[in-house]
């Protein structure tokens, strides 16, 4: 009987040395786990932050190319006043449009006009009662560079525009934008202009892909809204030329503003590609803000 009772003991000592030996090892597994995991958030946060450094570093470096940028045009520009013997105007592309449009274009019936490039590139002008608005630092209207209003997708996190900069308007509004869009959904290559007569012939995949840049123009637009909020928004370059853009933006924009009604027109410029030079030549008759 003392035997069997002593077996007994043994077996369930044994049963108990062996759970805390499986214990012992399962916290050990655990306790590795943690390590690997530690190890590699701490790996993703370094990774994290030398991104933003070089985010910030870049950023530094463009801001301090402005300024050498300002310097020569500003130096430049007396140059040649004093070489010819009169007053000159400088703008970029876009401020002319936005020139030419509200004087006598689109933009005319209004006081506020945000005239939008949407092209190889994307870029902006604005004008308040027909003058141009330049600001301090020459970049007023510099939307393109601007990060797309998030939440941002896989995609757009993963796109950078030429300077660094990850998730900038201008790679997903400009034609180029849609053209790699386009590639990394199908990995095909078409032209803006092909994406588009296939969505307009009801093709499925470009259905889906002008679906989405529709919906990251009206995201980029809401920015503007939200900030100006002007009395227009007049579009050039060669992707306003897609006339489902005046329709499926201003129905897609009310869930990214700050309000629950959007009054603005978004309009084709009365222009085109001449509303640049247009601008251009009316740029003497204006007093920038």
């Amino acid at each position: 009987m003392f035997g069997s009772v002593r077996m007994v003991i043994m077996v369930v000592v044994f049963i108990g040395i062996s759970g805390i030996f499986a214990y012992v090892m399962k916290l050990r597994s655990d306790n590795a786990i943690l390590e690997a995991n530690q190890i590699k958030l701490e790996s993703a946060v370094e990774e994290q932050n030398k991104v933003l450094e070089q985010q910030k570093a870049d950023f530094d470096a463009i801001l301090e190319s402005n300024k050498k940028l300002n310097v020569l045009i500003n130096t430049f520009k007396k140059d040649l006043e004093d070489l010819l013997g009169f007053d000159l105007r400088i703008a970029n592309d876009a401020d002319c449009l936005a020139v030419s449009e509200s004087i006598d274009g689109s933009g005319m019936n209004y006081d506020s006009v945000f005239a939008v490039i949407l092209g190889t590139g994307v870029g902006a002008g604005y004008t308040f009662k027909n003058q141009l608005v330049s600001g301090p630092n020459r970049l007023t209207g510099e939307w393109g560079q601007n990060p797309i209003p998030g939440p941002m997708d896989k995609y757009e996190k993963s796109v950078k525009r030429h300077c660094g900069r990850v998730g900038a308007i201008e790679v997903f509004l400009s034609g180029p934008g849609l053209e790699n869009y386009y590639s990394f959904v199908t990995n095909e290559n078409k032209s803006s202009k092909d994406i588009v007569e296939l969505y307009r012939n009801v093709d499925k995949t470009s259905n889906q892909i002008m679906d989405k840049y529709f919906e990251r123009t009206a995201r980029s637009f809401s920015s503007i809204v939200n900030i100006l909020d002007p009395d227009v928004i007049v579009c050039g370059g060669g992707m306003s030329e897609i006339e489902e853009l005046y329709k499926e933006v201003p129905k897609r924009i009310i869930p990214y503003i700050a309000s629950n009604f959007f009054n603005t027109p978004i309009v084709k410029s009365i222009h085109g590609s001449s509303s640049g030079v247009r601008g251009a030549a009316l740029l003497l008759s204006l007093i920038h803000i």
